[in-house]
């Protein structure tokens, strides 16, 4: 069923924070009563408020929050926001529709290049901190290995970087898949390196 795609994927605290609703420990003010205390709780993908008792799961919480009259509505408009992908359209006509897994799928495609773009961008930017703030500072100083290990591959990030920048979106999901290896290597370093630098931080 359509309606539970959604509820499965879109939780009404994700929904709440989207449509720009201040959360604080999974409560915020009930819009629903123009509260002003954090009465409204959110709790296994729905909602409660305490003090009007309004509730319900995120198909309910978007329904009343733009004053839609029927939940089909507040549906629609959780498919276009979180672009999940269903034919709408064919709803009730006993034709194919994806099912959570195709959703998960889909949305994995979908945010997979850019996950792989954000490790790839923060491996060159830390290999550049390291050639920069790590460098011996005399002649006597015995250089660190993870700064011969950022001159050595510095470059070669860059242009990986620059390389998928450059990809299709199938190209960029064809890397991620061929590279999952190199990808997780360079997130470790890239962890190992953000310690360094907190380290220095501190210092």
């Amino acid at each position: 069923m359509v309606f539970e795609i959604v509820r499965e994927s879109v939780s009404a605290e994700r929904a709440a924070a989207y449509y720009g609703i201040e959360i604080k420990r999974k409560r915020c003010r009930c819009p629903f009563h123009n509260g002003n205390d954090f009465n409204l709780s959110f709790h296994g993908g729905g909602f409660n408020c305490f003090v009007c008792g309004t509730h319900g799961d995120s198909i309910e919480f978007t329904r009343l929050l733009f004053g839609y009259q029927k939940p089909i509505d507040a549906v629609k408009r959780l498919n276009s926001d979180f672009c999940l992908c269903l034919d709408l359209g064919k709803v009730g006509k006993g034709e194919w529709n994806p099912t959570l897994a195709d959703i998960r799928r889909k949305t994995a495609e979908r945010e997979l290049p850019k996950a792989v773009h954000k490790i790839l961008w923060e491996f060159a930017l830390n290999l550049d901190w390291v050639k920069r703030s790590l460098a011996p500072k005399t002649p006597e100083e015995k250089p660190l290995d993870v700064w011969f290990y950022a001159l050595q591959n510095l470059s070669f990030a860059e242009y990986i970087l620059d390389c998928f920048e450059n990809l299709t979106h199938e190209g960029q999901l064809d890397f991620a898949v061929k590279e999952k290896e190199m990808i997780s290597l360079y997130e470790r370093i890239s962890k190992f390196i953000d310690g360094l630098r907190r380290t220095c931080n501190a210092a």
